[in-house]
Parts: C-alpha cells; structure tokens; sequence
C-alpha cells in the first residue's frame, strides 16, 4: 500500500477501536448488572488491514430475439426483450424502421421481406446513421403474410378452343418452395365494373417449361365476345413456416378473333446465286406484319414441297429475312425419321424455281397465309471475263451537231440497217459550217466485282472500235476524229481514223475513268463522238464495246 495512505488508515482504525471500546463499555456495564461470575479477560486479537472495497462494474446492453425466423406477422408476434440503457434512444432497423422504449418486452411489427433486424442505441432523440450505434442484430428473418403471385402477362384468346393458360409469376420472393395452390376468378369487361361476371375456380401448378413460372387453365365461355376483359384472380396456398396465404391480382383478357395482317412483301431479285463470291448469294424478303404477331418464312419448291424455314427479324411492324440457298439439315431418330430443324447447313438446292410463304400468327392464334412470287435459284458464279457489245450507230445514238453545210445520212453509202454517214460540205463550202458530229452512248453489261463495288473493280479496260470507212461519194482521203466524254464532259482518247473500210480500235484505257453511273437506273454507261469537218465523208457501220467485267457464268 502507497505511504500516503497509511495515516488515514491509522486514523480509520482508531475511530473504529474508539467505537468498539465504547461498545464494548456499555455491554460490559449491562453485562454487569446481570452476569454472577466475573467476565473472563481475552487476548487481544491482532488488528487486520481491511480490503478495499471494489466498483460495482455496469451490465452491457442486452437483447434477446425469438429462435423463430420465418413466419407470418398476421398470425405471430415478433416479441424482443430489451436492455438497452445509457441510450437517448432506442431503435429497431430492417423490415421497417420503429422506436423502442430502452427496456422491456416488445412487439416488432414488421413489413414483409428478408432481412435482419438490427437493434440501434442514438445518442439523439431522432434515428440518424450518424448517431446510432448497432448494439444487437437479429438472424435473417423471413416475414410473408400473402402468396407475392402476379400474372406474368396478358392473356390472349381467340376462343377457338374454350381453355386459356395464365401464367402466374412469383414476383422477387421466387420461393420455389411454393409450387400450387388453388386459383378463383372472374371475368367483366374492362370498363364495365357493375357488370354480371363470369366466374369460376381452378388451381395453379408449376409449368414444366423451364422458365419458373406456374400455371392455371381457366374454362371460358364461348360466349365471350371480342374485346379486352378484367381479369380478377385470387390464389390460396399453404405454404410451410407461414401457414394458409392468400394473393388478390388482375390480368387483362383480350378475345380476339381478327386475323393479323400482312402487307407491303417484297421478293428482292428474280434471281439470284447463292455459290459464295458475295455476289446475290442470298435470295431477300421483306416485308410489314402486324404489331406482336409471329412472322414464320419457308422456302417451297415449283411443287408446293417445303425446302427450307428460315429465321426472321423483326423491328416493330417491319421484317426482313434471306435465303441462302441451302437445304434444312434435320437429325434423324433411330428409325431414320426427320427429328428436327438443326440448322440451314444442309446441301445446295437443286437449280429451279422457287418461292415463300409468309405466315404471321398473333396472340391470340389468329393467322394469316401468304405466298410471293417465285424466283429462280442458278448455280452460276460470277467470273471475269471479256465481254463484246455489238451495236448499230442508229440504236445507241443520242444527240447530233451538224453544220449548215453538212448532214448525218440515217444509211451509209455502203448500205446496211442501222447504219450512218457522216458528210460533210455537202450543201456549201463554209469552214464554219462544216462539221459533223454525232454523240453515242451504250449502257456496260452489269458486273459483280466480288471485293468493291466501285467502278474501277467493276471494270477494266473499256474500249469502242469503229467499223466503218470513207463513204463512196466522198474523197478516198475522208477521215473520222473518235474520242470518249467523261463525266465531265471533257473529250478524252482523241484517235484519227484514215484508210480502208474496217474495224478502227479507239483508245485503251486501263483505269475507266470514263465510265460513267446512271444513279436513277443503277447502271454504268460509256459515251463517245464521232465527228469530221472539211469535205470529210464517213460510212458508220457498227460500234463494238470491248470491256473485262465479273459476269455469272
């Protein structure tokens, strides 16, 4: 013990003998007057040094919760003992949030859901995170009072059979402890509350279609007319920990006996050939259904036999598919019969005609069948290769500049059908009015170029040759000037031609520059003149396109 201590504890001590003398003083006279033989005299005992007397240590705060932790709030109560001094406040958090008094036993109300209760002390009067401290939390607690079931959609029925399927959801809880149960509904017509309803009862189990839904098949009433109807349902079900729960709900009901519509089909090509070279390998359709309806397309053959189904897209009213040629390659089952659609991998269509047919289904089961023109499937691919037009001057003419001195005859002096003659200064001697000129055009025989389609992949090498000479009636020295017009209509491949009657080659180009696209009809052209001045006479007799195109072959 600390010395400083020891004379207060002296002094202690001395009171405390002080006392006991006094004490022992006053029994000692009473025992005295009383007592017959003389007191026997003690050894004095020695004085012991008392042990300080400890702190009583505060109690921490107590909570006790019930062992039960699933269960219906409508049919147990929730009680918890609390001893939570020292605290402003008292607060109990999850499944809602309420006030408690710091010590007691306490009813909990709480909400429906998981979660774990926790047991909060505040340093304020007002629940705050910032203040509240977690002093108890609770195991997680499931509390249900009713079945959480919804109807997952709308139900759609053409009555063509009297049993409709809802499929009934079971919202977040997704307790798959909970499998049926039985249903009652009625039937009014959506804005008519005061109307007789059509009733009846049924029960609900799980579907067997994987998606965890449940299901209950409802009897109708041929009866029903088209339109949408309310829907009124009440589910029942025992389920484990919870006891008998129940669940009110509505569904719309729509009867609807209208086939979906199908409009504005469109077969892209004629033709088209699926060998891989990027060129028309696919045959497209498309197309507008009505909203929500299913749109199915399968391929028949000039018979009417199915060759191929095939996959649809669809963007609200709109949809578009393609074929690509080949056969549906199915499994077989053990006695060699088709056993379904694995894909569209199978083998090439045989070459022939073929076409589709559209079939769009709606909701309530209502369809709608409609074929398309046909089209032809060729095995052919595209090849480069040169190809020759053969034109006659008076077929590809387009536009004249003749001088007053000068005329265009629509027959050579050489004879022939389709033919020209280019004469000059047949009339007068005028310099200035001496030309002859005449403008041609041919449209190129279409190309696929399987890696661009831009012109100068499309084509290669475009040239027009001349087969003509100097007409009978003019001097042996007539001459004819040809040349090509660009898009710009400048004159390019400018070549003199003089001498014998033949075949004059114009200018070879290996880039086309002048090949020009017609955007309206989506084709390519080329243009060229031919003209002459100073007596010139010249005999046109046929004009050949030479160009190196991608051509199905």
């Amino acid at each position: 013990m600390p010395s400083q201590h020891r004379p207060r504890q002296h002094r202690a001590l001395t009171a405390l003998t002080a006392t006991t003398a006094t004490v022992a003083l006053v029994l000692g006279a009473a025992a005295a007057a009383t007592a017959t033989d003389e007191p026997t005299p003690t050894e004095p005992t020695p004085t012991e040094e008392p042990t300080p007397t400890e702190e009583p240590t505060a109690t921490g705060p107590t909570v006790v919760f019930p062992e039960v932790t699933a269960f219906n709030p409508d049919t147990y109560e929730y009680a918890v003992d609390v001893d939570v001094p020292g605290y402003t406040s008292v607060w109990a958090n999850g499944l809602g949030l309420r006030q408690l008094e710091p010590q007691g036993r306490q009813v909990l109300d709480l909400v429906d859901g998981r979660d774990a209760v926790q047991v909060l002390g505040c340093t304020t009067e007002h629940y705050s995170t910032w203040d509240c401290t977690e002093v108890a939390r609770s195991e997680p607690l499931q509390v249900r009072s009713r079945l959480y079931l919804s109807a997952f959609e709308t139900v759609h029925t053409n009555l063509t059979e009297p049993t409709v399927t809802v499929r009934l959801a079971r919202d977040w809880w997704q307790d798959h402890a909970h499998t049926d149960g039985d249903l009652t509904w009625s039937v009014r017509p959506v804005g008519a509350p005061e109307g007789e309803p059509v009733t009846g009862a049924t029960t609900y189990t799980e579907a067997s279609d994987g998606t965890g839904l449940l299901h209950a098949d409802l009897t109708l009433p041929a009866s029903l007319a088209e339109g949408a109807y309310t829907l009124d349902l009440l589910a029942s079900s025992e389920l484990p920990d919870f006891g008998p729960l129940e669940q009110a709900f509505t569904a719309l009901l729509v009867v609807d006996t209208t086939a979906p519509e199908v409009w504005k089909v469109k077969v892209a090509e004629d033709l088209f050939y699926p060998a891989k070279d990027t060129i028309l390998d696919h045959m497209r359709l498309s197309g507008r259904a009505e909203k929500g309806a299913e749109v199915t397309v399968s391929v028949l053959d000039a018979d009417g036999g199915h060759v191929a189904a095939l996959d649809v897209r669809r963007t609200r009213d709109q949809w578009t598919t393609a074929w690509n040629g080949r056969l549906d390659e199915v499994d077989q089952d053990a006695d060699g019969a088709p056993a379904g659609r694995a894909g569209r991998k199978g083998p090439m269509a045989e070459e022939g005609t073929y076409s589709f047919s559209i079939r769009a289904t709606d909701a309530a089961g209502n369809t709608t069948t409609v074929p398309t023109s046909s089209f032809r499937l060729s095995h052919g691919k595209v090849r480069h290769r040169w190809v020759t037009l053969k034109l006659k001057p008076q077929d590809v003419l387009l536009d004249t500049s003749v001088g007053r001195c000068s005329r265009i005859a629509r027959k050579s002096t050489h004879g022939g059908r389709g033919t020209l003659s280019l004469q000059s200064q047949t009339r007068c001697r005028d310099p200035r009015q001496s030309h002859a000129v005449a403008l041609f055009g041919a449209y190129l025989p279409d190309s696929y170029p399987p890696s661009s389609r831009g012109i100068t992949r499309r084509y290669e090498r475009p040239q027009v040759s001349l087969v003509g000479g100097p007409a009978k009636n003019g001097p042996r020295s007539s001459y004819a000037v040809m040349g090509y017009v660009d898009s710009k209509d400048r004159f390019k491949g400018r070549r003199v031609f003089r001498g014998p009657w033949g075949t004059h080659a114009g200018v070879v180009y290996k880039k086309p520059y002048w090949v020009q696209l017609d955007k309206k009809a989506g084709r390519y052209y080329v243009l060229w003149q031919v003209g002459l001045s100073e007596g010139s006479r010249y005999d046109l007799k046929e004009f050949r396109v030479r160009v190196k195109a991608w051509v199905m072959r």
